[in-house]
Formats: C-alpha cells, structure tokens, sequence
C-alpha cells in the first residue's frame, strides 16, 4: 500500500520507522546507515530550498556493531556507598555537577552549560539543551534536588545573574575542553574515593571506555534506579532524553542474580527472595537517590558553615577604636 504524505509533513516519527522497518528485513546496519545519510543529504537540499523548516532525518541512524578487536563497554552503574564516598571528596562546584547528573540524567556536556535561571525551583522543574539529541529538555526534580539546588547556590558567585551558568569553572571552556576537564577532574574524585586505580591514565575522549566507573556512569546509576523503582520504560527514555527502546536497554546492568530477585520479586516468592545470597551491594534505587541528594545537601551545609565561621570578624575591632575615641575626647574634655 502506498502513502501519499507532504514532505513537511515527514517528520522524525517516520524516519525512524524506515529505519526499524529495513532492520527487520535483515539489512546490515552499514546498508541503512547508508540510506539514512541519503535522506539526510535530500532533506538538507529541501531545507535550502525553503520546502521544510526542520530536517527530520538528522540523528536517526543504526548503532555498527563492535568489531572483535573493539573493547567491551564495561560501565556500570554507581551503588549507594560509592556515591557517598564520592561525596565526601568532592570539591563544592563538582559536588554539584554529580548530584544534578544523579538526578536529571543530562551528559557532562549539557551539565557544565546550564544556566541559573534554567532552574525553575517554584515548580520543581529543570529546562536544559540536549546537544547531544540536538533539543530542548524539560524534565522534572524531585523536591531533595531543589533543597540541594538552594544550598549550592548560595556558595555561588553570581546566583543572583539567572544567565550565569550553574558550574562557573567549567563554561569558561570550550565545549570539547569542558566535557574532558569534568571527566579529569571526577576521575580525581574517583581517585581520592578509592574507586579507582591512582596509576590509571587519565580519561581522554574515548579512552573513558576502558574504565567501569566514570562520569556516564551516574547517568546509568538513575537509569537502573528508575527501573528497580518500577517507573515505566517509556518514562524512563523521556527523562534520559533516550531515542529508542535500544538506547535504554543498553543502559540496563541486569545481571542473573539481579533478574532472579525481580523474577521473585513479581512472582511473589517471598520466602525464595530472601534466600538470595547478597554477595554485592545492589544498585541503587530512587530511595537511594534521594538519600543520597539529602547526604550531599547537608555537607554542603556544614562547608558553608565552616567557612562562614572560618571568616574574621571586624567588631571588636570597631568597638575598640569607638571606645578609644571617646577615652581621648573626655581626655580633651
């Protein structure tokens, strides 16, 4: 059957099904790669053209498969006593960046780009630029993150400017040199945390794929969190900003002994769930999130505090000149 459609009507909803259409007729990914950049080529001939406003077929492609002599993707998701201990060594300004990452999902990239006024804690809502997915975000924050938000602004050095960016370090660089200092700089963290070899080389572009932990993977630590706390999947890929259900699987750490207390956990095989041997910390939940976002809140306290309390008070010694000015004027008197 043929469908007539205009062709400012095509959007990316059926660029994709193209796509999926070719995978399950057996087409190597190299095959529709090739065809999509096509459409990409005819749509941004149309656009020059003034036909459409917007090209539907930009970002839509098959992820090639790993060759043999590729690495393995080895990254996993952070646990609740990882995160704690990240925590406790992180700086104020990256501190801030892992727990807005922990709780928006958003990439080191969109991180170090948000801006102040971009933070709506009045309805508990965050609006951010995917670049990655070329697009506009607006997702929502649970009430622990806006609590952290109004802490961490008060060490802020211009919170007061709603276009100055959250992480003021990090934006002074260009976008390139900022996501790779972030990666270098959590990489210190993760350094002091105990998570990581000191004598590792630092991450640089795609060698941050060697390693099991780095920053990407607090964006798989809410991934995993969502879905042991029962969120649907479709929910789950509108808050990562996900493309397709490929995407989101990928970011899955199910291993045997996870599925088996899920399998149990549904069936309601109470007595067989609790005879699950723990032999790892489990990763963590919403709950644990929470918890977590609550820990970073607090030692943001205590560092405002302690400075606060570290600083030098100019009163005693007003009130040692006051007084020595009135002593000289009864003198005089």
């Amino acid at each position: 059957m043929t469908i007539h459609i205009r062709i400012d009507e095509i959007t990316t909803t059926h660029i994709r099904g193209f796509r999926d259409h070719m995978m399950a007729a057996g087409h190597s990914a190299a095959t529709i790669n090739l065809r999509l950049q096509t459409l990409v080529t005819a749509f941004n001939e149309a656009k020059r053209q003034g036909l459409i406003d917007v090209n539907p077929a930009n970002g839509v492609k098959v992820r090639q498969p790993k060759s043999e002599g590729q690495r393995k993707d080895g990254r996993r998701p952070f646990r609740r006593s990882e995160m704690l201990r990240i925590i406790d060594v992180s700086g104020v300004e990256i501190m801030g960046a892992i727990v807005t990452s922990l709780n928006l999902g958003n990439r080191n990239g969109d991180v170090t780009m948000m801006r102040i006024g971009e933070v709506n804690r009045a309805n508990a809502e965050v609006h951010y630029y995917n670049r990655k997915g070329k697009k506009d975000v607006d997702v929502p924050v649970l009430p622990e993150w806006v609590a952290f938000a109004e802490e961490f602004l008060q060490h802020h050095p211009d919170k007061a400017n709603p276009e100055a960016f959250l992480f003021w370090t990090y934006s002074k660089s260009g976008q390139k040199d900022r996501v790779q200092i972030l990666a270098r700089d959590f990489a210190d963290v993760l350094i002091r945390a105990g998570l990581r070899d000191p004598n590792a080389p630092k991450p640089l572009g795609a060698a941050r794929r060697t390693f099991d932990l780095c920053f990407h993977c607090i964006r798989r630590s809410l991934n995993m969190a969502c879905k042991l706390s029962n969120m649907q999947t479709d929910a789950v890929k509108a808050l990562l900003s996900q493309e397709d259900d490929a995407t989101n699987r990928q970011y899955d750490n199910f291993g045997v002994r996870e599925m088996r207390k899920q399998l149990y956990k549904a069936a309601g095989k109470h007595e067989l769930l609790e005879a699950i041997e723990e032999e790892k910390e489990p990763w963590m939940t919403l709950e644990d999130i929470m918890n977590v976002t609550v820990y970073a809140t607090n030692r943001l306290r205590a560092i405002r505090v302690n400075t606060e309390a570290a600083l030098p008070s100019t009163a005693p010694e007003i009130s040692a000149v006051a007084v020595t000015k009135e002593s000289n004027h009864e003198k005089e008197s």
